[in-house]
């Protein structure tokens, strides 16, 4: 059994830059809108980081995603991240068919 792909420099640094972004915007913000948005916003985005830690790397990437397009242009680094696992993961899939094929 192949190893799941694991949480990937890009994937580590989108979500901070979105978790900053998301205290940036709550503590300098007077409504607390923002706040109310990009909070559970971030915190999909930390359970996604969870979910791949834990192996669950297609469900981790896929939360990692849906949470970081509320922060566009800036989550997209965050949704390249969660794309290079999941390409990751396909890649020994692959390897994994054609291993079985021979």
């Amino acid at each position: 059994m192949t190893q799941s792909p694991g949480l990937n420099p890009l994937l580590l640094l989108g979500v901070a830059l979105n978790a900053a972004l998301g205290v940036m915007a709550s503590v300098t913000s007077d409504s607390s809108v923002f706040a109310l948005i990009l909070g559970p916003l971030v915190a999909v985005c930390v359970a996604g980081l969870v979910l791949i830690s834990a192996g669950k790397a297609k469900a981790g990437a896929i939360t990692v995603m849906v949470g970081s397009f509320g922060f566009v242009p800036l989550g997209l680094i965050a949704v390249l991240g969660a794309r290079k696992v999941l390409d990751e993961l396909e890649a020994q899939r692959f390897k994994a068919r054609r291993a079985r094929a021979r």
